[in-house]
Formats: structure tokens, sequence, C-alpha cells
């Protein structure tokens, strides 16, 4: 075999062709291995990095919820106490409301005298209210004041919850 021989030229590239492809090939193959393992390695500790998260942040969440349940009762058991009391405040047993004889037109006055008896001179140039108008008034004085009872209620609600903005 010569030296200038094709053949032998031939046979040498393809050789050395061959043997570098199959070095280039695993170089390749080994890099991406190796960067597929590094990957994997980093997305194994972003999840278990976002387990964590997710534990931490779902005991957070049990702790807000037991924490606004107990604020919760707390201010409903507050408000129902201030209502009941506000209730037995308003119970009436019996008294008579009396409005200024000025105050009613001539044909309401007509029907009743002024109280200008002796038990009654307290109540002397007064008209005594009809039952029912004196009930419906209590009543609506009672249901003012359990209202403004809700609203003060509903101010602590927000206290408790943390909600005044002041944090």
């Amino acid at each position: 075999m010569n030296l200038l021989s094709p053949t032998l030229w031939l046979v040498l590239v393809l050789s050395h062709g061959a043997l570098f492809g199959a070095g280039y090939f695993n170089g390749v193959s080994d890099g991406v291995k190796s960067e597929r393992v590094t990957w994997q390695e980093k997305e194994v500790a972003r999840i278990e990095s976002e387990q964590v998260a997710m534990l931490a942040a779902a005991a957070d969440s049990s702790r807000i919820a037991k924490l606004n349940a107990e604020n919760n009762r707390k201010a409903i058991n507050e408000n129902q106490a201030e209502k009941q009391a506000i209730r037995t405040a308003y119970e009436r047993v019996t008294h008579v409301m009396r409005i200024d004889a000025a105050a009613c037109n001539s044909v309401a006055a007509a029907g009743q005298a002024g109280g200008a008896s002796g038990v009654d001179a307290a109540s002397a140039g007064t008209i005594a209210l009809p039952d029912k108008i004196a009930d419906d008034l209590w009543y609506l004085a009672r249901d003012a004041d359990e209202v403004n009872a809700t609203a003060r209620g509903l101010q602590e609600w927000i206290k408790l919850n943390g909600m005044t903005g002041n944090q």
C-alpha cells in the first residue's frame, strides 16, 4: 500500500471521522445528560420548596380561619347580649306616653281633655297618646336602638378582624 493511494486516505479519513463523530456524539449526549440531571435537581428543589410553602400557607390559613371564627363568635355573642339588654330595657309595664296639647291639632285635641287632676298635675297641658300609637313609637325607639347596637357590633367585628386600615 502506497502512501499516496486514495484508498488509504479514504479509509483514514473515514475512520477518523467515525471516531470523531462517536466522540462528539458521546460528548454531546453526556452534556445533555448532565444538563438534564442539573435541571431535574433544580426542579425537585423547586417542587419541594413549593410544597413547604403550600403547607405553611395552609397552616396559616387554618390559624386565621380559627381566629376569625373565634372573633365572629365573640362579636355575635356580645351583640346578642346588647340587643337582649335593649329588649329588656324596653319592656314596658304600664305607662302612658303623653304629648303637649299644643302639638295636637284641634280634631285630636277635642277628643280628650288636658290632664289637670291632682295626680296628673305634672302632665297638665298634655294629652295621652292612644295605646296603639304609644306602642308603635315604643317599638320604633327599640328598633332604632337595636339598629344602633347592630352597627356597633359590626364596627367591633371590623376591629376584631383587623380591617381598620391602621395596621
